[in-house]
């Protein structure tokens, strides 16, 4: 995990080019799906775009959530901040081939994320719903 004070949009041949985007703009997947271009706009209008292959795609969805917690919690001063969604609807699916079945959980305006759960994974859930007792948040002061 990383800080930086001021972000400096400056070339730097070391470091590549800085871009201080303010707006998402478009994304375009490559026909084969091994890459996507994803559109920015920054505060005077230029349009720039990151590409990235697949890999990186799969590494950045598991970063950005840790990114907008730590975010969240430094603006907030409050490390027990964290981003939460509304539930908008939830599918289970048997994995082919395989005892593992797929738990997607979806936010009303579409968002997904599918989680693998073993057999053991379901009893753990099944138990923590049954028994409706889950520890409080407590902000730390």
């Amino acid at each position: 995990m990383g800080y930086f004070d001021e972000p400096q949009p400056t070339v730097d041949e070391s470091a590549g080019v800085a871009v201080d985007a303010v707006e998402l703009t478009t994304f375009d997947v490559a026909l084969d799906g091994s890459a996507a271009r994803i559109g920015v706009r920054d505060a005077s209008g230029r349009l720039a775009s990151l590409n990235l292959p697949v890999d990186c795609l799969s590494s950045l969805l598991m970063t950005l959530p840790q990114v907008v917690r730590t975010a969240l919690q430094c603006r907030c001063d409050d490390p027990t901040l964290r981003l939460v969604y509304p539930l908008g609807g939830y599918r289970v699916e048997t994995a082919g081939g395989s005892d593992r079945v797929i738990l997607t959980l979806a936010t009303p305006d579409g968002f997904e994320v599918s989680f693998g759960l073993t057999s053991a994974h379901r009893q753990e859930l099944i138990d923590a719903f049954r028994t409706d007792s889950w520890p409080p948040l407590i902000r730390a002061q």
